[in-house]
């Protein structure tokens, strides 16, 4: 098809193609192009006719704009045509329609613009007309039809909402209206300043509306969720949108001749190309933190935080980041971290868990107090510096294996999955958030996951300059915002927070933590504690009391063992019902070493009582040479459980010796 063509439109179910050639002709064809016409309309009787345009509405429904009215129609399966279903006569000097809505706005010549809402098969269905009074300078009565045309007006979809929007720039100072359609009536949504007069275009870019200045060359960004009143996130700009292309360069500088159609299209009729418009978010930011500075960081947050993309989420880590590498007030950290924590209702709605989190909540407000404190806690010893976010080494620590049990008690706690590296396994919490999304009791789904605040915030300054007790009280603020959200905060950032305050020697910190339970008792946490237990003593208490509540009775037995409580740990395991999973000759060979015939002799009758020293042994009283080698023996205080077992009953026959040694005359007088 060869000519001059004002529009082309493919219908919704592509089986058919408009084309308006000219304000007297409108041609329906069926696709491709070259197929026999299914209609062509012509309005030539009259000079004063005209086809302002057409649209398509539904499948195989369409309906054409005149200056004398709206005329509707529809395919004839039977005819193979499209028949007139219905004619509205009115004077009609422009129209536009919103495809998303089927919403067609009628302009009559007068700041009153005609809404009708369109229906299948060709119904009409009349909606509250626009008044245009409420801008300055415009009169519901005047009548000039050059005054407001359709480059004054468009359709926008923001935030789910549609929008109709009109450029008034016949007040003083240029703005551009939004509008949207209440209960009875269109109202005034938001008025934003449009600075300098021109003639202005509109797209829309990740629910941002971007209005062109053609006549400055420059765009005017704005987020109608923003706090502000202005809306307006930066001065007009000229380089902070970029165009993708499969040209090599496009041309966007002042020179450049180019138009936008939304909602994030641009046409360069020099380069011949049509491209997708796309905000650079990290220029945004910049611009922003340029012009309002550190305060501005929380309003930079929450614009990221409604923007979608991997590099809007990447960025917002990136911005909290940066605000604690500056060491502001905790006030502006907390606000940080509560936009990052920003829960998005599901269609349930509410805040479930909020009351039960408010106990927490309190806690963590007083251990914030005394945070932010004059108070210092000194301790002396080696501090165990924290690793890095991707090493995962802050809970690495060898087990004796002392101990073993046929049946392991559960170690982990109980709103904690157990876990043996301070670095988050993503994998994991995918699947916590789907039970999350599962369960019907839930309410909010937490929106930045905090796997990713640990590595990409929190972990990454375990090991910088940063002071442990400012992290320790950005951890505190994290922590203190999940609660209040609803949610409570994984283990592996309690465990860093532990860590930062032991690296610091806050002691007396971590013990008033763990006793308003924002610490939650935890194997990793006590496996902390014990490598501080020389320099601290009562963390050792602690650790004890947390490893029997947690039901860690093996590693309990072991820690134990190592600090010498060899009677208390016979009298745990007794009062467990674990006597008989432990190994005999590691109680014994630790009572042996330990020089004290007394406590030798109840960890031997102990085990005696409980039949743990076989018959075997005690008439096998003559040990070898190997076996009563000092080293050897040092040695088997190392071997695991299993292989000390191994070892029968000839390993017990020495301690057999030892325990007639040292009490055989005693115990002879006493029987006689």
């Amino acid at each position: 098809m060869r000519g001059h063509l004002r529009s082309i439109r493919l219908s919704p179910d592509r089986l058919f193609v408009g084309i308006l050639r000219s304000a007297k002709e409108v041609r329906l064809t069926s696709s491709p192009m070259d197929a026999p016409p299914a209609l062509e309309l012509v309005r030539d009787w009259k000079s004063s006719d005209a086809i302002l345009g057409f649209e398509w509405t539904f499948p195989g429904e369409l309906f054409c704009v005149t200056n004398t009215g709206i005329e509707f129609y529809a395919f004839s399966d039977r005819r193979k045509t499209f028949s007139s279903k219905r004619v509205i006569t009115m004077r009609v000097s422009w129209h536009l329609f919103s495809p998303d809505a089927n919403l067609l706005v009628l302009s009559t010549g007068t700041p009153l613009l005609i809404v009708h809402q369109i229906k299948p098969g060709c119904a009409v269905s009349g909606l509250p007309s626009i008044k245009l009074e409420t801008a300055s300078g415009l009169q519901a009565n005047q009548s000039n039809p050059a005054m407001i045309t359709r480059k004054h007006v468009a359709f926008v979809s923001l935030y789910g909402d549609l929008f109709f929007a009109f450029f008034n720039t016949w007040n003083p100072d240029a703005v551009l209206a939004l509008y949207h359609l209440g209960h009875k009536d269109w109202v005034l949504h938001s008025e934003l300043s449009l600075i300098d007069r021109g003639a202005f275009s509109l797209n829309v870019w990740d629910n941002l509306l971007l209005v062109h200045n053609l006549t400055c060359k420059n765009t005017i960004i704005f987020d109608i969720q923003a706090r502000q009143s202005a809306k307006m996130l930066t001065p007009p700009q000229t380089w902070l949108f970029s165009l993708f292309t499969a040209l090599p360069s496009l041309d966007v500088g002042p020179t450049a001749i180019w138009s936008s159609h939304l909602p994030d299209l641009i046409l360069s009729p020099s380069a011949g190309a049509l491209s997708r418009l796309s905000v650079s978010l990290d220029g945004l930011r910049a611009e922003m933190e340029r012009v309002k500075g550190t305060l501005g960081t929380i309003e930079i947050l929450e614009l990221l935080t409604r923007r979608s993309g991997e590099d809007a989420y990447a960025l917002k880590l990136s911005v909290v980041r940066s605000l604690i590498a500056l060491q502001p007030e905790l006030w502006l950290v907390r606000c940080a971290f509560d936009v990052l924590n920003t829960t998005i209702p599901t269609p349930a709605g509410g805040q479930a868990g909020s009351r039960s989190m408010s106990k927490q909540s309190s806690r963590l407000s007083m251990s914030r107090q005394s945070s932010r404190g004059s108070i210092h806690y000194s301790g002396s010893g080696s501090r165990t510096p924290l690793p890095a976010g991707s090493s995962g080494g802050l809970l690495e620590r060898k087990s004796t294996g002392l101990f073993s049990f046929g049946k392991q008690q559960p170690s982990q706690s109980p709103r904690h999955p157990s876990t043996h590296q301070a670095s988050p396994q993503p994998a994991a919490s995918s699947t916590q958030q789907q039970q999350e999304y599962a369960d019907p009791m839930l309410q909010t789904v937490l929106a930045t996951r905090q796997e990713d605040v640990y590595t990409h915030i929190l972990a990454i300054f375990a090991d910088s300059d940063l002071p442990a007790s400012t992290l320790s009280g950005c951890i505190l603020e994290y922590m203190d915002s999940l609660t209040c959200s609803g949610h409570v905060a994984e283990q592996f950032v309690e465990e860093l927070l532990c860590g930062t305050l032991l690296r610091d020697g806050a002691f007396a910190h971590i013990t008033q933590l763990l006793q308003m339970q924002v610490l939650s008792p935890s194997q990793p946490l006590a496996r902390l504690l014990m490598d501080f237990v020389p320099t601290f003593e009562p963390f050792a208490e602690i650790v004890v009391e947390m490893l029997s509540g947690l039901g860690a009775d093996g590693e309990l037995l072991s820690f134990m063992v190592s600090r010498g409580e060899l009677l208390r740990a016979i009298k745990h395991a007794i009062d467990r019902g674990l006597v008989h999973h432990i190994s005999p000759a590691v109680l014994l060979e630790a009572a042996y070493s330990s020089g004290n015939p007394t406590v030798f002799l109840n960890i031997y009758r102990a085990l005696e009582e409980h039949g743990l020293i076989p018959v075997s042994a005690v008439l096998d009283l003559a040990p070898s040479a190997d076996e009563l080698d000092p080293h050897r023996n040092a040695h088997r205080e190392m071997q695991s459980s299993d292989e000390v077992e191994h070892l029968g009953a000839g390993v017990l026959a020495r301690y057999v010796s030892v325990f007639r040694e040292l009490w055989g005359p005693r115990i002879d007088m006493e029987n006689i």
